[in-house]
């Protein structure tokens, strides 16, 4: 998308089905936006067209037929506020540009969520209309093919859909040895490196942290997930401004679950999911 170009559409009496929650904070293309901050790298501008021509073509334009979408943004970089809303002011119906927090990372991520959730609901309040679903997205985020939101609204209002992901895994069973053996036509001991990273797999905990014999088995798939999108009801989205709010908690029961390391900082509690509404 050309810099300057906004996309037009025609306005509609009736108010969208869905909300579009995007939040975060932008970096530069080339580094992750939390070290750019420390780096004092300013974000990139074609990043922030290129994602928002994404979010038009694959998410905006593709549900108009189905109801429509509201877009409610809230980010870290107060001196792109500008360039960020008339990218969307078509169908902006809110947003709100903070200077960036003092909080960790997945902390600060969280609050993002909440504080964009907060402008649906206010908008829903205003106008006694009620999105039958959000789906929230990290800015950054570009999304590449149509995200068809209508084929989800049907399910219950407390139904959160997350991305599944997809990582490496280590042939280290008899299973994944013998599929490695039927997929590639040899066996694991014949190629250098042995079962590293051989078998495509359901991403676990170990796959980011050290693997821990004291873990249950069951937390390494059942507490694994990211939040750099998913589809839930505005009431549900709201819940992760509680996550920065009791962030201690969320730490200890990392630690609890030997989900983290000694360094707080270095964890990121969002992936407890099972316990994300108890605080």
């Amino acid at each position: 998308m050309d810099r300057g170009q906004h996309w037009l559409y025609e306005r509609h009496e009736r108010p969208p089905r869905f909300a579009l929650l995007l939040h975060g904070r932008l970096g530069p293309v080339t580094m992750p936006a939390s070290r750019a901050l420390r780096k004092r790298v300013p974000p990139s501008i074609s990043l922030i067209e290129l994602c928002a021509a994404t979010h038009h073509s694959a998410i905006i334009h593709a549900n108009l037929a189905a109801g429509g979408v509201a877009v409610f943004v809230h980010s870290w970089n107060p001196e792109e506020a500008n360039v960020i809303d008339g990218l969307y002011s078509a169908h902006l119906r809110g947003s709100r540009h903070d200077a960036i927090s003092n909080l960790t990372k997945a902390a600060s991520h969280a609050l993002s969520i909440g504080r964009a959730a907060q402008l649906a609901r206010a908008y829903e309040v205003a106008h006694q209309h009620r999105f039958d679903l959000a789906l929230t997205l990290r800015l950054d985020v570009a999304a590449f093919e149509p995200l068809m939101l209508g084929g989800l609204s049907t399910a219950s209002p407390d139904t959160v859909w997350f991305a599944r992901g997809c990582c490496a895994s280590a042939a280290d069973t008899p299973a994944r040895r013998q599929l490695v053996h039927s997929r590639c036509g040899h066996g694991v001991s014949e190629i250098e490196g042995g079962p590293r990273k051989r078998v495509i797999d359901t991403c676990r905990i170990d796959h980011h942290w050290r693997a821990n014999r004291q873990r249950d088995p069951a937390v390494e798939t059942a507490y694994h997930l990211s939040d750099f999108w998913f589809v839930a009801s505005v009431r549900t989205a709201l819940t992760w401004g509680r996550i920065a709010r009791n962030w201690d908690w969320y730490v200890d029961r990392a630690r609890a679950l030997r989900i983290s390391t000694l360094n707080p900082m270095a964890i990121d509690p969002r992936f407890t999911v099972s316990d994300a509404f108890t605080p």
